[in-house]
C-alpha cells in the first residue's frame, strides 16, 4: 500500500498531505472543541491506519462483546436495576449522572434496544496489544468522519481503493 501511496503522489508525501488536507478543508471536515465556538480543521495524512484481515476480525469481535454488555448494562438501568439494588452499581452515580434519563426507566425501547449506535477509540498498549481508549453510545460523529476522510483521499488518489480493494463505507450508512 505505501509503494501505491507513493507511486500515486509521485514520492512527495508532503504534497500528497497538502493536497488531502485542501480535499479534507472543501468538503467541510472541521471540529469544535466543548466550549470554544472557532471549528478547527481536521487533520488527515495520507497514510492510513492499516490493520490485517484477521487481527481485524480480533478487534470486532471483541468491540461486539463490549456492545452487547453495554446493551446489558442499560437494559439492566432502565429495567430492573438489579445492579444499583445489590449495590454492584452506586446509585448515586447513576443518578448523578446528567446522562440518565429517569423518565425513560421501564419503558420498552424503540426497536428493542437501548442500544442504537456503539463506536470505540482503540489504541496500542505499551506491549502492542490493542485498547479500547474511549467509548461512544451517543452521537455517531467518527462515522460521518470516516467518510469524509474516504471521500477526501479517494479524491487525490482517484483509483488507489479500488486498485487495493479497500472495504467499502456505503454498507454501514445503508444500514
Amino acid at each position: 500500500m505505501l509503494e501505491e501511496i507513493a507511486g500515486a503522489c509521485g514520492g512527495d508525501l508532503r504534497r500528497a498531505r497538502a493536497r488531502i488536507q485542501r480535499q479534507a478543508d472543501e468538503i467541510g471536515t472541521g471540529f469544535r472543541i466543548p466550549g470554544e465556538s472557532e471549528e478547527r480543521a481536521w487533520p488527515l495524512s495520507p497514510l492510513p491506519l492499516m490493520i490485517d484481515e484477521h487481527e481485524w476480525a480480533k478487534i470486532a469481535d471483541g468491540v461486539v462483546q463490549r456492545a452487547e454488555l453495554m446493551e446489558l448494562l442499560l437494559e439492566d438501568i432502565y429495567g430492573a436495576q438489579r445492579l444499583t439494588g445489590n449495590g454492584l452499581l452506586p446509585a448515586a452515580l447513576l443518578n448523578g449522572s446528567p446522562h440518565f434519563l429517569r423518565p425513560m426507566v421501564g419503558l420498552p425501547p424503540p426497536g428493542g434496544h437501548q442500544l442504537h449506535f456503539y463506536a470505540v477509540d482503540i489504541g496500542r498498549g505499551p506491549s502492542g496489544e490493542w485498547r479500547v481508549l474511549a467509548d461512544h453510545t451517543r452521537t455517531p460523529t467518527g462515522a460521518g468522519y470516516a467518510l469524509e476522510n474516504r471521500l477526501a483521499v479517494a479524491r487525490v488518489f482517484d483509483t488507489l481503493q479500488s486498485r487495493l480493494n479497500i472495504l467499502r463505507l456505503a454498507p454501514f450508512f445503508a444500514d
